[in-house]
């Protein structure tokens, strides 16, 4: 019995090695834990205030983006009054033309209603006076003929 003890006992200090190995493996591997876990809060806080520090910056430019974009929406909102200002004059200027068109051609027309009557009276000259020119000019034309035919007889012989 005595070899069972001391075997029981032997194991029993074996398993006590054992248990104290493990107990110290444990609180080492606890200890790297705790040491990550601290590396890793750390990490996260620098990556924390990193991230505060940009979105600071990035909310600055956002604030200068925008009045920038205020000081463009403010041109815009000038230039399209400048636009419908404009658009408003041309088309006064349109229908200026329009009236204007208009008064020419009904005066155009008015033109050609009395300058008819004149058209009228130079077609009843041209033919009461065209026909005694004519015949004036067959007439000398013939006269002409019969001088040069007399002189070419009379020299000629």
């Amino acid at each position: 019995m005595l070899t069972a003890l001391i075997i029981v006992g032997i194991l029993a200090g074996i398993a006590i090695i054992f248990a104290a190995l493990s107990i110290v493996d444990s609180v080492k591997s606890y200890k790297m834990l705790a040491e990550n876990a601290q590396k890793n809060l750390d990490k996260i806080t620098s990556d924390t205030n990193e991230l505060k520090t940009r979105l600071i910056q990035s909310l600055d430019e956002l604030s200068v983006v925008k009045s920038k974009l205020l000081v463009v929406l403010g041109e815009i909102v000038e230039l399209k009054n400048d636009i419908s200002s404009s658009l408003q004059s041309v088309d006064s200027l349109a229908k200026t033309i329009d009236n204007s068109a208009q008064n020419v051609g009904e005066k155009v027309e008015i033109l050609f209603k009395k300058l008819e009557p004149l058209e009228n009276l130079t077609k009843v000259l041209y033919s009461m006076i065209m026909n005694p020119v004519n015949n004036s000019l067959t007439l000398l034309n013939a006269t002409k003929k019969a001088i040069s035919a007399f002189t070419g007889k009379l020299f000629h012989k």
